[in-house]
């Protein structure tokens, strides 16, 4: 029995010592080093709050990724809507380029629109015409084709109470009355000084005041005794003295105005009445149809016995500095540059103009008062020079004709009076 036990346990130690699957699951095994290339399992994610990203200046804006965002299986992935406005990165605006166009582009700023200006009613960058080109664009009357843009001339600022004093004397010659007993001469000596204020109703014109006084000495005529025996005669000595005001409003760069009045007194000082105070002016509209020429128009107040008002008309020609043509009615005048002596320049000058005046008188042979007028026309050729320092004189002569006098009373008629020539001469300083 003994020995049936120790042969199955024989058996068994053999069975077990000469299989090698038991050895192989028996095999000892040693750790292996870490592996540094495993994955990282994914922190979690937590749904709606999106992944921390560096600052990025050009992204769509802030809260907004670009990675997108996976949530757990199961669930619903949310929408998302971009915003209606994305702000985009700040703009800078740099210095302005010197020459070129302007920058352009979406990071760009806009241009600012100019300052406003101030000073000046109507700012203009063309020449203020109604044809800024001529009525012949490009033609130049020196007989190249140009255009010639004349830059307007801006009067000196006034610095006195009193500018521009004005000095004239005018002679019209007579026969003596052995000759002609129906001749008159005329001397006049006149003096003004103006004062200008400029900025006149807030504008950028101004209004200009001139006193002035006239001493007219007549001599003649020495025609027979009218119908009740007075004489056609005039006094020594005639006056005026009279206050003028001159204002030219500059309504639009192409629309000007041109008003004038005077208001004063004209008398012998021998007879005084209402009619010695006389009111006279003009009133002009001017409309600058090319950078040379002028369209004017409008009425001139005479205010005399027979003749009250007239209408006046015409244009102001400059195609160039050297020539200035006045072609109006009643008193054009065509001046052009004849040539420059040392630092004096001298223009010589053709017009016409209305001449004469009208008085208050006392008949010198009886005590009869009566209202007179002496009318003439005068034709005129004159020579002006100018000095650097504004000084101005001149001197012209001329042709009187269309002489006459009127006188208001009926015991005295009118009478037609020699045509004669005048000589003028005068400065302004």
């Amino acid at each position: 029995m003994h020995l049936l036990r120790c042969l199955v346990c024989g058996l068994t130690l053999t069975a077990v010592l000469f299989d090698p699957a038991p050895l192989r699951s028996q095999r000892v095994r040693f750790p292996a080093a870490p592996n540094t290339a495993a994955v990282t399992p994914p922190a979690p994610v937590t749904l709606g709050t999106p992944a921390a990203t560096p600052f990025d200046p050009y992204a769509l804006g802030p809260g907004v990724s670009t990675v997108p965002v996976i949530p757990p299986s199961g669930l619903q992935t949310p929408t998302f809507q971009p915003p209606s406005f994305v702000q985009g990165p700040p703009v800078i605006q740099g210095a302005p380029l010197i020459q070129g166009a302007p920058l352009t582009g979406a990071n760009v700023a806009p241009a600012l629109p100019p300052p406003a200006l101030s000073g000046q009613a109507y700012p203009s960058t063309s020449p203020p015409a109604i044809f800024p080109d001529g009525l012949f664009p490009g033609w130049n009357p020196n007989g190249s084709w140009l255009s010639p843009f004349g830059a307007a001339t801006v009067p000196p600022p006034y610095e006195r109470l009193f500018e521009d004093f004005f000095l004239r004397y005018t002679w019209l010659y007579a026969e003596p009355a052995s000759s002609n007993r129906n001749a008159l001469e005329q001397n006049d000596f006149e003096a003004t000084a103006s004062m200008v204020f400029p900025g006149f109703f807030d504008t950028n014109s101004e209004i200009r005041l001139t006193p002035g006084f006239i001493l007219s000495l007549l001599h003649g005529p020495w025609p027979a005794a009218g119908p009740l025996g007075v004489a056609q005669g005039l006094p020594n000595r005639v006056y005026s003295a009279y206050l003028d005001s001159h204002f030219r409003p500059q309504v639009t760069p192409v629309l000007a105005g041109e008003l004038n009045a005077r208001v004063g007194v004209y008398t012998d000082f021998d007879h005084i009445t209402r009619h010695s105070v006389r009111v006279t002016g003009r009133g002009l509209v001017l409309v600058k149809l090319t950078p040379a020429a002028t369209l004017k128009g409008g009425v001139e107040y005479v205010n005399r016995v027979d003749l009250k008002m007239f209408p006046a008309a015409g244009v102001l020609w400059e195609p160039n500095p050297q020539r200035r043509w006045d072609i109006y009615f009643p008193r054009p005048k065509l001046a052009n540059y004849a040539t420059t002596i040392a630092d004096t320049e001298i223009w010589w000058y053709v017009g016409a103009e209305y001449g004469g005046g009208s008085w208050t008188i006392r008949h010198p042979d009886v005590s009869v008062s009566d209202r007179i007028d002496i009318n003439d026309i005068r034709a005129i050729l004159g020579f002006d020079f100018t000095r650097p320092g504004g000084f101005t004189g001149f001197v012209e002569g001329g042709y009187v004709f269309e002489r006459e006098i009127i006188y208001v009373s009926a015991v005295v008629p009118d009478l037609k009076v020699d045509d004669t020539f005048m000589l003028r001469a005068g400065f302004i300083w």
